[in-house]
């Protein structure tokens, strides 16, 4: 005599597994940053890495939008922050459950570093970036033009 109970359970335990991972376009949307500064949004290129880009800032006290002051190359310094590719080439690591990032700039710092981005328990965004051995951590959460 079979034991129907186990097939049940088994198959629990596998759609459990499967949806404790992240699926590959789980970063493909709009993003808010713990800081309520500023939202990214990530695209999937045709090659199919991603794409983050800045697409809102919060505005500065005279009401015009922040410009990218901080950029190492002097030409860009004011181009506005709307539209800034932040991170690019970002590809996602089925073995390690994340996003691969090799290329990321910060406008606050005008610095590029590289890094990884996970998807945590609550659904948010954890992306590590790190330059010269300084790692900076931001949060992100799903939201809405």
């Amino acid at each position: 005599m079979k034991n129907y109970l186990s097939y049940p359970l088994f198959l629990c335990f596998f759609m459990c597994a499967f949806c404790a991972k992240s699926a590959e376009d789980d970063i493909v949307g709009v993003w808010m940053d713990d800081k309520q500064e500023s939202k990214t949004e990530f695209v999937k290129s045709e090659d199919g890495t991603y794409v983050g880009k800045l697409v809102w800032t919060v505005k500065a006290d005279d009401g015009k939008e922040l410009k990218d002051k901080k950029n190492p190359d002097k030409s860009l310094r004011n181009n506005p922050l709307i539209g800034t590719v932040v991170m690019k080439d970002v590809s996602f690591d089925s073995d390690e459950n994340r996003w691969e990032m090799p290329w990321a700039y910060d406008p606050s710092w005008g610095m590029v570093g590289s890094g990884y981005i996970k998807l945590n328990d609550e659904g948010q965004l954890v992306i590590k970036g790190s330059k010269w051995g300084f790692t900076v951590t931001r949060v992100l959460t799903k939201t809405t033009l």
